[in-house]
């Protein structure tokens, strides 16, 4: 009689992790959906994260490693890995690769996107359109059955490890008015299918998701120092609104960076950055707190990111010939 009644628990718990990211998305600042990028605060570091517009905007070859651990320190919590790169190719394309994968207790998430972005300008006026196309996978891990309280051969077990696989599209626009104002519009997941819908008999419900934002660059000369103020507003699925007002500072020509970001909406946290320029490297470092009650069983949360500008030496070795 135990052993039926552990079994119909772990089915519930099994479909309530889920279900979790749904509810979470209401109270805390954290869902794993379709319509989700993916849980950054440095990604006004690299915002091709959200808006496929600013591939290759840069006019430079970056790769990004980041590592975000989400509250920190309670059992289960969320923790995410992603490898970018974005950069031109040829004179007015960019090309941007993306892998991307979190672990929320015994669900995970695998997803890989392609970024694709054509660049045009005028006098006073740079503007990019951006389109990526993804391919997100989802499952139980194995740990799972593993405890073996689950019977390996329940339907609802062997189908949820064989996962869930959706296909999604997004588009975006950038623009930039001489050095002074940039601003940009990106709807994600603007197509969002599940690949199994005719097997299933299901139907994928595209919901309306959009990022928005508009900042500045201040340059102070006279202490090598530049301040970039910026305002995101995102809203995906059923996720309320989110305001996120970042602020980064470079100091010395790149070698030191501060910022901070204060999210209003469904994260209500606030977050504080470090970073500092090693000759093509690039380490930021951010730690945040929730507003939220979840917030004291948790310790914050911590994300890494590694940034590498390829081929700078030799690009500026060219340019010293060149002369």
């Amino acid at each position: 009689m135990n052993i039926i009644k552990n079994r119909q628990m772990k089915k519930l718990f099994i479909l309530f992790i889920f279900l979790l990211s749904g509810w979470m998305a209401q109270s805390q600042d954290y869902a794993i959906t379709p319509e989700m990028p993916g849980i950054y605060t440095q990604y006004y570091i690299n915002p091709v994260l959200l808006n496929p517009a600013y591939t290759g905007v840069s006019g430079k070859y970056r790769l990004f490693l980041n590592y975000r651990s989400h509250w920190s320190g309670h059992p289960g919590a969320p923790k995410a890995f992603s490898l970018d790169y974005n950069g031109p190719a040829y004179d007015k394309l960019g090309f941007g690769a993306l892998l991307h994968n979190e672990v929320f207790g015994v669900s995970n998430r695998l997803r890989g996107q392609l970024s694709y972005a054509y660049r045009f300008a005028t006098n006073d006026l740079k503007m990019s359109l951006g389109v990526s196309t993804d391919y997100i996978k989802y499952a139980l891990s194995n740990r799972a059955i593993t405890d073996g309280s689950t019977d390996p051969n329940d339907p609802i077990v062997i189908n949820n490890l064989n996962g869930r696989s959706y296909f999604a599209a997004s588009i975006g626009f950038y623009a930039q008015f001489r050095e002074n104002l940039f601003f940009g519009f990106a709807l994600p997941s603007v197509i969002n299918t599940r690949l199994d819908d005719a097997a299933t008999g299901q139907k994928t419900e595209n919901k309306t998701n959009f990022v928005a934002n508009v900042g500045t660059w201040i340059h102070v000369p006279g202490y090598k120092l530049v301040v970039e103020p910026s305002l995101y507003i995102k809203k995906f699925g059923d996720i309320p609104l989110t305001i996120d007002v970042n602020l980064l500072a470079s100091f010395l020509d790149d070698r030191l960076f501060g910022g901070a970001t204060a999210s209003f909406g469904a994260g209500n946290r606030f977050g504080f950055l470090l970073g500092a320029g090693v000759n093509n490297f690039r380490f930021y470092y951010s730690y945040d707190v929730s507003f939220q009650d979840f917030q004291q069983y948790n310790n914050g949360s911590h994300e890494l990111t590694i940034a590498l500008n390829l081929f700078d030496n030799m690009i500026s070795d060219k340019k010293s010939e060149m002369k």
